[in-house]
């Protein structure tokens, strides 16, 4: 048994005064039968099925007349599937990730960061030569002679290997 008799009774009486015909057929029997209904389900996913039927948000159900035992049932569980998929997209939004097997201190804090300090500047001393500029510039013009090629048809027919258009029909052209 998953859910709790108590709440569960309280619930159901509270569906059962919502509809005066049902209060005179309700015997222990028929009560017998809704429990066994919901036997699987979590007390809030019954509660929640209860509260369906009292506002009349349950799909397939015409509120003029009490529920049947395997509607409420299947109400539950339309509500517990509800639920878990909720609680299931909810799990996936938060991060997976364990905490940190290192506690950082201040001092190893420091201890780091004076260390990138340290090569951040002399990476900076190195870039500030003369040799290291003349070697950017370097790069540089490489990399826009490469992605700036000659554009002449000779050139590209060169570089790429094969020419288009049609040789022997250039004396057709007009």
């Amino acid at each position: 048994m998953r859910y709790d008799p108590k709440t569960v009774s309280a619930a159901f009486q509270r569906l059962f005064r919502t509809y005066p015909s049902f209060q005179a057929d309700a015997g222990e029997d028929a009560l017998r039968v809704y429990f066994e209904a919901v036997g699987p389900y979590e007390t809030r996913d019954i509660e929640a099925a209860v509260q369906s039927f009292i506002t009349g948000s349950a799909p397939g159900h015409n509120p003029a007349f009490a529920p049947s035992a395997p509607m409420v049932g299947a109400e539950a569980r339309r509500l517990m599937n509800m639920r878990l998929d909720s609680e299931h997209r909810e799990k996936l939004r938060q991060p997976a990730l364990p905490p940190p097997d290192v506690v950082h201190d201040e001092e190893s804090r420091a201890r780091v960061k004076a260390m990138v300090d340290d090569m951040i500047q002399r990476n900076a001393d190195l870039r500030r030569t003369e040799e290291a500029t003349q070697k950017r510039n370097d790069v540089w013009a490489k990399t826009n002679a490469r992605f700036n090629p000659d554009a002449d048809p000779y050139a590209m027919r060169k570089r790429l290997g094969f020419e288009t258009g049609d040789p022997e029909g250039d004396a057709d052209a007009a």
